[in-house]
Order: C-alpha cells, then structure tokens, then sequence
C-alpha cells in the first residue's frame, strides 16, 4: 500500500524498536528488522538484550535487515557486507572447543526426550541412537576412569577376588565422584567464551562508521560515545551484573566510554554456555561518575524484552511508539525438566513485565521453529526462518501504525459531523439553533493492553486540550461508558428543565466530567469475535453542550427520536467501517 507520492503510508514514521534475546532464535528478528526497512519506518532508537543486543548494536551503526540475511539473494552479512573479514559463517563466531562443547550441550538438552523415549508405550522397539548417544552421555558424566574402576571391580568379583573387587569399586566411586564435581565446577564456570563474538562486533561497527565517518579509522573499539559523534541512533543494552547482583543497562548516557562490542559480549553470557564477562568501567548516575567491577551474565536474566529503556525519550516524544519484537515460544512440553522449564520462564516470562506502562508499544511476536542452541543450521533453514515471518509482520505494524489509527481518527471525525447534521434537522424542536460555541464531541473508548477493568477513550472528534475528561480511564463497573458495555446497551443522560444544573463534577463521584455537558450517549459498537476468543471493549461516547428546548412539551419523544436516531447511525457505521475490529488486539498503541 502506497500513498500517492509513492512511498509508504508509514514512511519517516518515527519508531523504538525493543529486541528480545534467545540464543540461536534471535536470528528471525532480522525477519522483523527487513519488514521495519520495507515500511520506510524511521527508527530513533534501538535496544537488545542476549541475541538481539548483537542486532540492535548492527541496527545502530546503520545496517539494514537485507545486509544481514538476504533471504532472495541467499547471502548474510558474513559473505556479503564482511566479506574481508576473518568471519565466513557463524561457526566462526565460536572457537574449536566452544563449538564442540555447544555440540554436546544440544545433546545433553535433548537427553530427557531420548530417555523418555525409551518408556514410550507408542514405540516398539528399542533405537539403537538413542540406546548410544545415552550412553555417550553417561560415559562423558561420570568419565573413562571411573567406568574403567568399575569394570575392574566387576573382573575381580568374579575371579574371587574380595579385596581388589572392594578396592576397585571405591576407587570407580571416588573417580565418579570427582569427574562429576569436575564437571559440575566447568559447568557453572562456563564451557566457552564470548571473545570472538566481541571481536566479529567489533569489526562489523568499524566497518560500517568508516563507512559513514569521512577520514576515519577506528583503531580502539568502537564506545557509546563514538556512535553518538558519529550521529548513529541511540542504542541500549541490557546486560546482568553478578556482581553487584543487579541490572546494568548499557548507553551513551550511563556509559559512553564503554566499548559496545563489550557491552554486547557481557548481554549474551548465557549461564553454562559462556563464561562471565569480567570488565571494569565507569558508569554515569544522576549524582556522579564511579568506578564498577563487573561479572556479566547474560542480560535476558533480568529484562529480555527491554521497551522500558526509552521511557525518557517517550516522555519527549510521546507520540512515538515501540516495536517490540518477542520471540514466540515453541510447543509447550508438560514433562520438561523444571531446570529447562524454569530457564524458559526467566528467558520468556519478564516480557510482560518489561513492556508494561511504556507508553505506545507494538508488541509482535515472531514466530520460529529454532531452538536456543540450534547455531549449527544450515543456511537454507536460517534464510527460512527469516524470510518466513516478513509480510505478517509488515501487515501487523501497516494496521497498527497507519490503518488502525487512521480508521478510529475518521470514525470519531465523521461520526461527529454526521450527529451534527442530525442535530440542525431538529432545529427548533430540540434546540434553538447553534451557535459558534456549542460543541459536539465523538470519543471512542478501548480496552488498552492487559487491561481487564478499565477502558480508555483514545481518539476524539470536538475534544479540547482543556477539557477534563480529555484522554480519560474509567473503570467498567462503574462508569457510565464501561456500564454500556458490560449492560450490552447504549448509556442516554439528559438535562433536566431549568432549576437543575448541568452535569458537573458532583455527578459522578471521582469522575472528571465537562461542566458545559447537556446531553451524553455511550453506545457500545461489536464485531464477530476469532474463535476461542471474547471481545474487547468498544464503547462509542457522544456528547454535546446544546441546552435543550425544555419549552417544547413533545420535548420527551423528540429527545428519545433524536437518540435512537444517532445509536442507529453509530450502529450502521460501525456495521460498514468496522470500528470494533480495528480494537481486537493488544491495543497499547492507540
């Protein structure tokens, strides 16, 4: 969809964008970053934690979605933008032994599933891969030696020999037992280091600023404060600090001095995987600069959707909204381990958490059949898998950036110039004709986000800045626009004849209302609702402050001819626009 022009509708639209990590799956935000590049989006901003702080930091020096991967071309940044560089594939971003070891590791995560296997009522007959690559498991677990002391204890109770037997079968337990502790020790200090993902970083951000900076060479790492001269977008990083035991969120701000190529290596130490980062730096507060020894692991331990580092720039500009793209999570696996399971929940369950009250956010949930671990896939499946999810993305953030917001603006605009027309057909009956000052006001009122109790009015027709219940929440239960909905029918208030007031604040307690109010209808507006799914709140509010013609005494029927008349013309406008459909979703954006 083009406007006339010929570029996008959402063109130069300003945006944040939010990346989750997730080991080997973060690779299909690239999807999501090549639908942004396809919608000429204008990104201000970017932040990343684990896997997505490695794109967002590319994002900010100014690669596109297709210098990654290019799905069509079947070409990646390694071949194509980095083609110099001692980088040819992802393989490289890991040493000989972090490979292996990363090998091993996907074997060991998929032991549970072979094992079960075994008792699988469905399967009739033993796997031979199974039976082994448990076996190579256990041989890898307790070690060569301790099995070895076994097989001698074994040899020597049958030879009839108690006291080797005994002896032999200690010594397997005690060598068991430091190959395990061994093992566990190398485990939690970490089987591979991130030092080469810091190095491919690196170059990749000096080659891109040379590119952008006349007469520059980066001989040091590239910092947050050498992005900022070069006028790259803002970037954030979240990483966690064992140290301190707290979050550290890397920026120009807080520390510009801090190479982000070192910033990215700390967000991805992955517990068990890598080893802890360990750097010190000098970090910015409100009060003053200090000195911090860091132990890093990876950052989706504390926040793994980080919206909520731009919170100060959406003060600034609160018209800008946040792209979050989360990774969706695979088919649920009721007899997973709890160790695997609760990782999956610290990696998956502060998404909620992170994107809440952050102003406007898009959250888009990219869809993926990779597994943490899966970096050994072949370059057809990664071209895949982010090829995949592009038009549904670009169709998501169309309708929620332009289509959306477009179609509720002109609801509200037209609904009121319509009531208007139909209020200069009652002239003289209803009303004494209208003057300059009278005012007819559309609102339509959405359940925003998580919400379950409140609905917010989120686009206006006849609203003033001034007027008190301009961007107004209201709870369901006891307001008169959620009343509508939940009683499935329209809310009609009228003024009385003259010795009573207006309505005013006094009328609904706790409730900011326009003091010039005369007349009020909250008419709830439905679509067909996706199956498995409830509506969500849709409540068109219309209000005027026309006094009413109380001389009339057909005044009564005229009144009640009048609302039946506008809840009619509500109802066929939503019937041929669809203004409820277009509220269905998460709706923080609005």
């Amino acid at each position: 969809m083009t406007n006339q022009a010929g570029s996008k509708p959402t063109a130069n639209r300003p945006v944040f964008l939010a990346l989750q990590g997730g080991g080997a799956r973060g690779i299909v935000h690239i999807g999501g970053l090549i639908a942004i590049n396809d919608l000429e989006l204008d990104i201000l901003g970017v932040s990343g934690t684990s896997a997505g702080s490695m794109i967002a930091a590319l994002v900010a020096v100014g690669y596109k979605g297709l210098d990654l991967v290019d799905p069509d071309a079947s070409d990646h940044i390694f071949s194509k933008q980095l083609k110099h560089s001692p980088f040819k594939s992802p393989r490289d971003l890991f040493s000989k032994g972090g490979w292996r070891l990363l090998r091993y590791m996907r074997w060991a995560a998929d032991l549970p599933g072979w094992i079960r296997s075994l008792f699988d009522p469905k399967k009739h007959r033993l796997s031979v891969r199974i039976f082994f690559r448990a076996l190579a498991a256990l041989l890898r677990t307790y070690g060569l030696l301790a099995i070895a002391a076994v097989m001698l204890a074994s040899y020597a109770f049958l030879e009839r020999h108690p006291g080797l037997a005994f002896l032999s079968a200690f010594a397997g337990v005690v060598l068991g037992g430091l190959a395990l502790q061994w093992l566990v020790m190398r485990v939690l200090a970490g089987l591979t280091t991130v030092d080469k993902v810091h190095d491919f970083i690196d170059f990749a951000l000096k080659s891109k600023l040379e590119e952008k900076v006349d007469r520059r060479t980066y001989t040091k790492p590239v910092t947050f404060k050498d992005l900022h001269d070069a006028k790259c977008i803002s970037l954030k990083i979240i990483a966690t600090n064992a140290t301190t035991e707290s979050l550290e969120l890397f920026c120009y701000e807080k520390t510009p001095d801090v190479p982000v190529a070192q910033a990215v290596a700390a967000s991805i130490c992955l517990p068990v995987i890598f080893k802890p980062r360990e750097f010190e730096f000098e970090r910015k507060t409100i009060h003053r600069s200090e000195k911090v020894f860091g132990k890093f692991l990876d950052g989706g331990l504390v926040s793994n959707l980080p919206a909520w580092p731009f919170d100060e720039e959406r003060l600034l500009h609160p018209d800008v909204p946040t792209i979050a793209f989360n990774l969706a999570p695979g088919e649920h696996d009721s007899n997973k381990h709890w160790i695997p399971a609760v990782l999956g929940a610290v990696v998956n369950g502060t998404g909620e958490i992170d994107t809440r009250a952050t102003g406007k956010i898009i959250k888009v949930s990219i869809p993926t059949g990779l597994k943490m671990l899966d970096f050994h896939v072949s370059a057809e499946t990664v071209y895949g898998e982010v090829a995949e999810p592009v038009v549904q993305i670009s169709d998501k953030l169309l309708e929620e950036l332009h289509e959306a917001p477009k179609a509720l603006r002109a609801a509200a605009h037209e609904l009121s110039v319509m009531i208007t027309d139909l209020l200069k057909a009652y002239d003289g009956e209803l009303h004494l004709g209208l003057r300059s000052d009278h005012r007819v006001r559309v609102a339509i009122a959405v359940q925003r986000g998580e919400s379950m109790r409140s609905i917010s009015t989120v686009s206006f027709a006849g609203y003033e800045a001034a007027d008190p219940d301009y961007d107004l929440t209201t709870p369901l239960d006891s307001r008169y626009a959620g009343l509508a909905w939940v009683n499935g029918a329209s809310f009609d208030l009228r003024t009385e004849p003259a010795g009573r007031p207006a309505f005013g604040p006094g009328v609904f307690a706790g409730e900011k209302v326009w003091t010039e109010l005369q007349w009020l209808l909250c008419q709830p507006v439905k679509c067909a609702p996706e199956p498995g799914n409830w509506l969500r709140p849709c409540v068109v509010i219309v209000d005027s402050n026309i006094p009413f013609e109380h001389g009339n005494p057909e005044i009564t029927s005229v009144l009640d001819d009048f609302v039946t008349g506008v809840s009619e013309m509500i109802q066929d406008y939503n019937d041929r626009n669809g203004i409820a459909r277009f509220v269905q979703g998460a709706n923080t954006w609005l």
